[in-house]
């Protein structure tokens, strides 16, 4: 594999690199327009009739690049089976696997093996394909496989069973095309680079008979449904070799390739029969690497040259030396398609100027370098400076002379002044630089603590406890001066048994921090929120009412699938709550079409989401803004929590308190965006929508404004989630839909309802409807927590609650 600099590299050059042409062939895409006329499916039947029309019209050989191949013969394949058989000239797809019991190679793909070259390219398992292969006039296969970064570069044009090779599609069809036997091919060694000599044409290709075609041919296109109605003319099919492709509907796979392109697996296939045709292909030749050792060498020797020169002409002579490489690959990729890797002879070039320049940097500002009357003459031109009021161009002065008592006091008096303007930053330097020098100068220890107090205090970290730092130890060494300026903190304790880390983020309630708990040894996630900074008078008085009442909800909260609470306070207005720390990604990542995570698993995180929403509604709490980023899942250990209960309010169904519109507006229920009384079906209805994006990666719902979203959320149903994704189960698709639905009884009224139709739809149990298979459920605010179900929720820090009384009060574990 090619380092990542080289990939771009090689990407950008093969990108504008000629393909060459091919003029006898010619593409046909069953695509969505097909599809439509079809009703939606191509059937067996709509393939016999593809073929069979090709073949009226006289196509010399049909490349049949859909994988339609299957080890049971379909009762419905019959039609297709002797249309393939009629036609005689069908390369039908053989299909492998990486892995398997071990199979002979079945007797039909014997027709078509190369001797000269079995044993090379990756060894696969075969697939039995009974009368599909039989009637085929060849069988090659279709295996493709894109680099780690998910570009598609090389096509193995043989797999190796049995000491058999099998061609792919492309080889296979160059064979015809060329009027060649099986014989005709042979395999070319030697010491320039390996290649494929078809008959006396040679292509470029590794010691696997991996080629590296060149994409970009440009080909006819034709529309299947327009093959098949008789809309075509015949001469634009006569004498042709025909690839048929998917290009649309589940079966269409897309690989991207060099340059940015997105290409159809037919497409990669007639490009790569273009590359054969005409012999073109990206090779890496033997002497290449021997070029690119000697080049190494050659720059290693300029570095060892380059400190003797002044460093602007070092400089140039390095940046031209780097661009002339890199200029040479690029015009071997693109003018003789040959791999030539330059970048590390360039890159020791460019590395090596710039530690050579590093060096001679650290030689000149030395400290005990500097002569001391030139130290005597800065030093004087720095106190003018402080003097003048320029403090940081004095500091930058004074740090580079050599240490002597005149440049401590004057460091000293510098950090001083810095501090009496309230510069902590640079105060903490001066002192900190003091400090290198003499560690034990005056109460410059105590002053670079104060300032680095200072700047914690103003971060809205607890000065104590910030970061990892030990203040608390140090703090009786500091002056009484500086004792006056530490703020304090309160009795109850805030931050008195957790260690600040570093920053992880910031989120609607404030900076959320990474710490530990000092009494139990674990790492927490601290939330925190500076009250007085955002509000003021009562609104003051609410927020941290409303911030409490929140950390008290939540602490209340013990469920396997739920970030529990360690503790909350608040000190100098800053309050705080303590968390689990989560390992793992939230689920945003896999909200994006190309990274969608299999239906079952999206299934599996849903039911213990469910499962987890019912203990909270049972516990009074809803959460308000259940969505991905709210969902964090480790794939490691598939564990899977709920977090961020920050707009989570105490629901009280003995009041009629109307609920405030918190959260995020696409996840939100229309009763929510209505500022109507919510309760937990509120949550089910964004999971409804959590899910809905997790299996298409789309919103149920958009708009190009926040009102017009606000209305559709309000007013308009939801579309069935088939429209966009047509191949997932009726039962997804149900229950999808019910968890949708606009009015709150209409919807699964429980988490532990939801929870149980996920499970089933996951396990593919449902035999019949989901109103059939799951009982009615009545909303009921004030049931008991369900006992959970430990098959959805697996066990990762807390154990499981037991089972309570209605009467019983939730109890909050201890802390510690």
């Amino acid at each position: 594999m090619l380092p990542q600099a080289q990939q771009i590299l090689y990407d950008a050059a093969v990108a504008h690199a000629s393909p060459g042409a091919m003029s006898e062939a010619v593409l046909v895409d069953i695509d969505a327009r097909s599809l439509a006329a079809a009703g939606g499916n191509w059937s067996y039947d709509n393939h016999a009739a593809l073929i069979d029309r090709l073949s009226q019209a006289g196509a010399s050989t049909v490349v049949y690049a859909v994988p339609l191949a299957s080890p049971a013969m379909p009762t419905d394949a019959q039609a297709l089976v002797s249309s393939v058989a009629q036609a005689q000239n069908v390369i039908w797809p053989a299909v492998f696997a990486d892995k398997g019991p071990a199979a002979s190679l079945p007797p039909a793909f014997h027709r078509s093996t190369l001797a000269a070259l079995g044993g090379r390219g990756p060894a696969m398992v075969p697939v039995q394909m009974g009368p599909f292969a039989e009637a085929a006039a060849g069988v090659g296969h279709l295996q493709l496989g894109a680099d780690s970064d998910g570009i598609l570069r090389q096509v193995p044009l043989v797999l190796s069973h049995d000491n058999a090779g099998v061609p792919a599609l492309a080889l296979l069809a160059a064979q015809r095309v060329l009027h060649l036997s099986a014989e005709d091919i042979s395999w070319r060694g030697g010491s320039s680079s390996p290649g494929l000599l078809l008959g006396s044409l040679a292509v470029g290709v590794d010691a696997g008979a991996v080629m590296r075609p060149v994409f970009g041919a440009a080909l006819p296109r034709l529309a299947a449904a327009d093959v098949v109605a008789n809309k075509v003319p015949i001469a634009a099919l006569r004498d042709k070799t025909v690839m048929v492709g998917m290009t649309a509907g589940p079966q269409a796979a897309v690989w991207t390739v060099p340059g940015g392109s997105s290409l159809h697996t037919s497409d990669v296939v007639a490009q790569t029969l273009v590359g054969l045709r005409v012999a073109r292909s990206v090779t890496a030749p033997n002497w290449a690497h021997t070029l690119a050792w000697g080049a190494v060498v050659a720059m290693a020797l300029v570095v060892v040259a380059l400190p003797g020169l002044r460093t602007r002409v070092a400089w140039g002579v390095a940046l031209g030396l780097a661009t002339l490489l890199l200029a040479m690959q690029w015009w071997w990729l693109q003018r003789a398609l040959h791999v030539v890797p330059l970048l590390a002879a360039a890159a020791v070039v460019l590395w090596g100027q710039m530690l050579c320049s590093v060096l001679a940097a650290l030689q000149k500002r030395t400290p005990g370098e500097v002569p001391q009357g030139s130290a005597d003459a800065e030093r004087m031109m720095a106190l003018a400076l402080h003097g003048r009021g320029e403090l940081l161009q004095a500091f930058e002065r004074l740090k580079l002379l050599p240490t002597s008592d005149a440049l401590k006091e004057n460091l000293y008096h510098l950090g001083k002044d810095f501090e009496r303007k309230k510069d902590f930053a640079l105060a903490k330097k001066v002192f900190k630089h003091l400090v290198h020098r003499d560690a034990e100068y005056k109460d410059a220890r105590a002053r670079y603590r104060h300032a680095k107090t200072h700047l914690l205090a103003q971060a809205g970290i607890s000065p104590g406890y910030g970061a990892g730092s030990s203040f608390g130890e140090g703090a009786s060494s500091l002056p009484a001066s500086v004792h006056e300026t530490l703020p304090r903190q309160k009795a109850s304790g805030a931050f008195a048994h957790f260690v600040l880390r570093h920053e992880l983020g910031k989120g609607a309630m404030g900076v959320v921090y990474q710490g530990r708990d000092l009494r139990s040894g674990r790492m927490v996630a601290i939330k925190t929120l500076a009250l007085h900074q955002e509000f003021e008078g009562a609104a003051l008085v609410d927020a941290r009412e409303r911030f409490f009442k929140e950390a008290q909800a939540a602490g209340r909260l013990e469920h396997p699938n739920i970030v529990t609470i360690d503790g909350s306070g608040e000190a100098q207005g800053l309050a705080y709550i303590a968390m689990e720390f989560v390992v793992g990604t939230d689920l945003t990542a896999f909200t994006q079409p190309a990274h969608l995570l299999p239906v079952a698993q999206v299934l599996a995180i849903g039911a213990r989401v469910a499962s987890a929403l019912d203990y909270a509604h049972a516990h009074h709490v809803v959460h308000r803004d259940v969505k991905p980023a709210n969902i964090m899942w480790d794939p490691a250990t598939d564990t899977v929590k709920v977090m961020d209960f920050g707009v989570a309010r105490i629901t009280d169904a003995s009041k009629t308190r109307t609920g405030i519109v918190l959260g995020t507006p696409s996840f939100m229920s229309p009763e929510q965006l209505c500022g109507a009384k919510v309760d937990g079906r509120t949550d089910l209805y964004a999971l409804g929508v959590t899910l809905f994006q997790l299996l298409t990666g789309a919103l149920p719902l958009r708009a190009e404004s926040m009102p017009d979203l606000m209305h559709k959320i309000v007013h308009v149903p939801a579309p069935d989630i088939r429209t966009l994704r047509p191949d997932l189960p009726d039962a997804v698709a149900t229950l999808v839909a019910k968890a949708l639905n606009k009015r709150p009884e209409d919807r699964y009224q429980t988490g532990a309802q939801l929870a149980q139709v996920l499970t089933h739809a996951m396990d593919n149990a449902l035999q019949q409807s989901i109103g059939e298979a799951i009982a009615a459920v009545v909303y009921d605010p004030d049931r008991s927590p369900a006992e959970q179900n430990m098959l959805l929720t697996k066990t990762t820090v807390l154990e499981h609650p037991q089972q309570q009384s209605p009467a019983s009060r939730p109890v909050a574990a201890p802390v510690g």
